[in-house]
């Protein structure tokens, strides 16, 4: 039985507000994967783009992060950034690849050095 989408956010937010703190969310990308595949309405939209946004904070700022989450899967398109975690962390993800609203927060490596 196909898990509702409420299930499926839910999921989603136990990852980034346990799993990413603690520099281990098992399932991550593919508990996005499924998210970005499902009709959300508004307000789940808000809750989701929030959530996004303490993830890209989170990858880019938590201490420890597990080495199997920073090997990019090459097969998945950059604009799913939730499988480019490696670049997301080292700040080489192309910027203009990433929803507007994780732009904001998002700095790139080249942006450091400027």
């Amino acid at each position: 039985m196909a898990r509702s989408r409420v299930a499926q956010l839910n999921d989603y937010r136990e990852l980034v507000e346990y799993g990413l703190p603690t520099g281990e969310a098992p399932g991550f990308a593919e508990e996005r994967e499924a998210l970005a595949e499902v009709a959300l309405d508004s307000e789940a939209q808000q809750e989701l783009a929030f959530l996004d946004e303490c993830a890209v904070d989170l990858l880019r700022t938590v201490g420890f992060i597990d080495a199997c989450w920073l090997k990019d899967a090459q097969d998945q398109p950059l604009a799913h950034w939730w499988w480019h975690f490696g670049k997301l962390r080292a700040g080489t993800y192309p910027a203009d690849r990433l929803p507007p609203h994780l732009r904001v927060i998002y700095w790139p490596a080249s942006a450091k050095a400027a």
